[in-house]
């Protein structure tokens, strides 16, 4: 299907909403199986992350951004030095982020006292005494002096429970081109935290898509709901900082972590396209570099526009793209789905209905099937993604000031104007102004501008239409005074785009470099000052100049491409699309002062450390095992997540040597019933079963071979056994469940007064 014209146009709306105007997908059932038009399947499609491959807990390359961020150096050696209290953490954040962020406004946080992440009972029964705190960067600063280069937008997110003394993180891998999830440990007074790297498998069995998911409006859970605000209100009046409900604030942090997540959910297909994409040999090269030129466009206008039929450009990437996609992905390309349908505990309390719990499978977001060469453009939004606005901020700094001592070809384009001076009962004037040819629509405009006592000039650009191609709407400027010229006044502007502070520019890259007005006799109009001009008086004349300067960008990629064809740059290799590496090498093409970004280089870390399963499949030497079923299934489909030295999820497991002992009984009730959940309908089960469905894929298993084979069968046969050493039974123990699963016997036995 094609895609929307808008979609050339993007402002602050979150990723998700703007990929379905991008790309109109073939939704999915959770088989993975496109159902095609004429009502059979398609063929399959392909995961951009799947869900049965998490990768290796170890890192395959690099380290994550939390790595980058919380590491020092002490005493010659490299150690992780992880700030307590929570609010030292959340200042040393700010302080990575640039000065251009006014204080934790590039945070947003939210408290959940009852929620579905893994330490969601370490504060039972005083949830709301301690509820959870998630906090996450969804704001790219605009300033381009960054403490540490460190790209953190939409990339490091976490989670903190004071009563498990452990913070979840999920940050970006930039060298592996993916996220990590860790975990730490002893977070609390007195204590050296120590940071794990994350059980993956463990991890996605809930973040399916490899990253940071987040619950749908009106995100129930946390205090955005003014009745758990309401509750946490009066346990405390801030935790952590953090003021529960905080009016809209609450609400607005809800929705900018929800944002951020479904920006960050794609990162793992644009960046399966940038590597596959392209293909191999020279043309991927030539495919890459046209790809990062687009984006370089995208991202300079703020995230307006770019030229997708630039001349010599299309031919480098759309057709190898297009070849590239039928081969690697003929069914398509899932993308996963980041969103959890909302809960609110209130009415839920601490149990999580099956319906509701992030462990059960879910179907992809949308599938990608491009057709027309429109359809390919969000894979220049998406890479622009990958570029700090602080990136583009140098680059469009450098261009302006270069622009001003070189001969760069310039285009003037005039139009009639009506001028109109309201005056204010405060020091100063307002100014209207309208411009348009009614015989030519090449261009119009709309603004105002305001005149102090002292002569300053401050205003903006509300409307500007420029040759059919291009639309601006709120544009800012500000000059020192209006000039006085023969029997006319003029006003000489260079305005910015407000969010980032860039030059206004073109699809091509070009920028609107100044604009000048020019006026004689002003109309005085004696009306309400918000009012717009009621009648067109052409009274004024403006010209608008637009300079030809992103020229030295083209030549930059164009070295670049040169350098990689000669096997002296790796810029456009097949390896993760890599911030810290691409736009060194730019800035450096285009003679820009150095600047160190992170984080890809190995600048010396702590020993890795891995989680650890505690679980050992073997009964005692040289007797018989009559469990050894039992015992195997345990360790294939269970030691994972309950074998570990964390209480969550429960390890039951932990340290154990067979199926019989107590750590496992204690858990009996609530196995047999999560496994009993396999033979209900799904529509019909109230908790998820267990084994997770994505942890069966991942072992090449199917629902139904998982239900009819021998593991699940010595399971049950064991756990059978244990529940009749106490008078009871699996129908015993269903039937309770049905009723009130959080009746049902604890997996592991409250601690010791």
């Amino acid at each position: 299907m094609c895609l929307a014209r808008s979609l050339l146009r993007r402002t602050g709306a979150t990723l998700a909403a703007l990929v379905m105007i991008f790309v109109v997908g073939v939704p999915v059932p959770a088989d993975g199986l496109a159902t095609g038009d004429d009502g059979g399947d398609a063929q399959a499609a392909a995961w951009a992350f799947d869900p049965a491959q998490p990768g290796p807990d170890r890192p395959p390359l690099g380290r994550s951004l939390f790595d980058h961020l919380f590491v020092t150096e002490r005493h010659g050696a490299k150690v992780y030095d992880v700030p307590f209290p929570f609010a030292a953490l959340r200042q040393r954040i700010v302080e990575h982020l640039a000065a251009g962020v006014a204080g934790p406004d590039g945070l947003a946080q939210v408290l959940i006292p009852l929620g579905r992440a893994l330490q969601r009972n370490a504060a039972a029964p005083d949830f709301f005494t301690h509820p959870r705190l998630v906090l996450a960067v969804v704001a790219d600063p605009p300033s381009p002096a960054e403490a540490s280069g460190a790209h953190l937008t939409d990339r490091l997110y976490i989670g903190y429970q004071e009563k498990a003394a452990s913070l979840e993180v999920i940050s970006y891998n930039e060298a592996a081109g993916r996220f990590e999830f860790q975990v730490v440990k002893d977070y609390a007074p007195g204590k050296t935290p120590r940071v794990i790297y994350a059980n993956r498998r463990l991890c996605v069995s809930c973040h399916q898509n490899g990253g940071p998911i987040f619950s749908d409006a009106p995100w129930s859970e946390t205090d955005a709901n003014s009745d758990v605000a309401e509750r946490l209100r009066r346990e405390g009046a801030r935790f952590h900082g953090v003021e529960p409900g905080r009016g809209n604030r609450a609400t607005d942090n809800a929705f900018a972590i929800s944002s951020a997540a479904e920006r960050a959910n794609f990162f793992p297909a644009y960046q399966e396209i940038w590597r596959r994409g392209c293909g191999a040999g020279p043309a991927s090269a030539r495919c890459r570099a046209a790809i990062l030129t687009l984006a370089l466009q995208h991202k300079l206008s703020s995230g307006r526009h770019f030229d997708l039929h630039s001349q010599g450009l299309v031919s480098d990437w759309i057709a190898p793209l297009k070849g590239n996609w039928a081969r690697h992905w003929p069914g398509g390309l899932a993308v996963a789905n980041p969103r959890l349908p909302d809960r609110d505990p209130l009415v839920t309390g601490a149990d999580v209905p099956a319906d509701l719990d992030p462990l059960v499978s879910r179907a992809p977001l949308f599938v990608w099937s491009p057709d027309e060469e429109r359809d390919f453009a969000s894979v220049i939004t998406g890479i622009s993604e990958f570029i700090a606005n602080g990136d583009a901020a140098r680059i469009d700094r450098h261009l302006r000031t270069t622009a001003r001592t070189s001969a760069v070809q310039r285009a003037v384009h005039e139009v009639s104007c009506a001028v109109s001076r309201h005056r204010l009962q405060i020091s100063a004037d307002r100014f209207f102004l309208r411009c348009e040819d009614p015989r030519d629509a090449a261009l119009s405009l709309n603004g105002f501008f305001y005149v102090g006592d002292d002569g300053h000039v401050e205003g903006a650009i509300s409307r500007l239409a420029f040759a059919g191609t291009a639309n601006f709407e709120d544009l800012v400027f500000a000059a020192d005074r209006i000039v006085a010229e023969a029997d006319s006044s003029v006003l000489t502007i260079q305005p910015f785009e407000t969010r980032t502070g860039l030059s206004p520019r073109l699809p091509d890259g070009s920028a609107i470099e100044r604009v000048r007005l020019d006026w004689g006799v002003l109309i005085e109009e004696d009306i309400d000052p918000s009012a717009e001009i009621p009648v067109y008086k052409p009274n004024a004349r403006l010209m608008l100049t637009v300079v030809r300067d992103f020229g030295p960008v083209r030549k930059a990629v164009a070295g670049l491409l040169h350098a990689a064809d000669q096997g002296r740059s790796d810029v456009f290799s097949d390896d993760p699309f890599r911030r810290a590496v691409v736009i060194p090498a730019l800035n450096e093409a285009l003679g820009i002062a150095p600047v160190t970004l992170c984080c890809v280089r190995d600048l010396g870390f702590p020993p890795l450390v891995v989680e650890q399963a505690g679980f050992v499949p073997t009964g005692a030497a040289g007797e018989p095992d009559p469990f050894a079923t039992a015992r195997h299934a345990f360790a294939a489909y269970c030691a994972a997540c309950h074998a570990t030295s964390a209480a969550f999820p429960p390890n039951f497991l932990y340290g154990e040597t067979g199926p019989s002992a107590d750590a496992i009984a204690q858990c009996g009730e609530r196995i047999v019933f999560r496994l009993a959940m396999w033979d209900w309908p799904e529509a019909g089960r109230t908790k998820s079963p267990m084994p997770p469905e994505s942890w069966l894929r991942s072992a090449g298993l199917t629902p139904r071979q998982w239900h009819d084979g021998a593991a699940l069968a010595a399971l049950r046969d064991h756990l059978a056994g244990l529940l009749a050493l106490t008078g009871s039974s699996a129908g015993q123990v269903e039937m309770r469940g049905r009723q009130a699963y959080e009746g049902l016997k604890p997996c592991l036995r409250a601690p010791s007064p």
